[in-house]
């Protein structure tokens, strides 16, 4: 069973475990950005305040993914990114030895409903052109290409953009 868990300011119990499925995730980081990040630089792109992020009525979604008593990946999230009802994932992450456990879309069908159920008709997500398991993965949730190709500051390739209607719910 995987709980999502809505982290907005990050105890430093979370800051570490968030870190620590960074550390645990070295050759996604090595593919997309050729080294992992320290971790200050991703603690502050998830948490630190960007108003111009923020404008619109944007809202920053960060959850760890809890199993077992244990964080083993992450996602997060903007929503609002481009249109007002659409969510922009900006990272899922499991821990690579969680890899093909059927965590990561565990996570994702929750992540769905969440974003459903406060208002989000649909999902956009970036996923790097030389990523195979990633595109895979993504195309496996039904995730489509919308044809966007784009590069993202500080990435080695580009990026794919794919997205994901998803049904109405009633906020929980």
């Amino acid at each position: 069973m995987i709980e999502l868990r809505s982290i907005v300011t990050p105890t430093a119990e979370e800051a570490d475990a968030l870190y620590a499925v960074v550390q645990a995730s070295p050759a996604y980081y090595l593919l997309v950005e050729g080294r992992v990040p320290d971790r200050r630089t991703v603690l502050d792109e998830w948490f630190a305040p960007n108003p111009a992020l923020m404008e619109g009525g944007r809202e920053k979604w960060v959850f760890g993914l809890w199993h077992d008593g244990k964080c083993v990946g992450l996602i997060d999230a903007l929503k609002g990114f481009m249109v007002a009802e659409q969510c922009m994932i900006g990272l899922m992450l499991v821990a690579e030895p969680h890899h093909r456990s059927g965590i990561g879309r565990e996570a994702m069908r929750q992540f769905e409903r969440f974003a459903a159920a406060h208002g989000m008709r649909s999902l956009r997500i970036g996923v790097n052109v030389d990523n195979d398991r990633g595109l895979a993965f993504w195309r496996s949730l039904g995730f489509a290409e919308t044809g966007q190709r784009t590069r993202v500051p500080g990435a080695l390739s580009d990026v794919l953009i794919f997205e994901k209607a998803l049904l109405r719910q009633e906020a929980a």
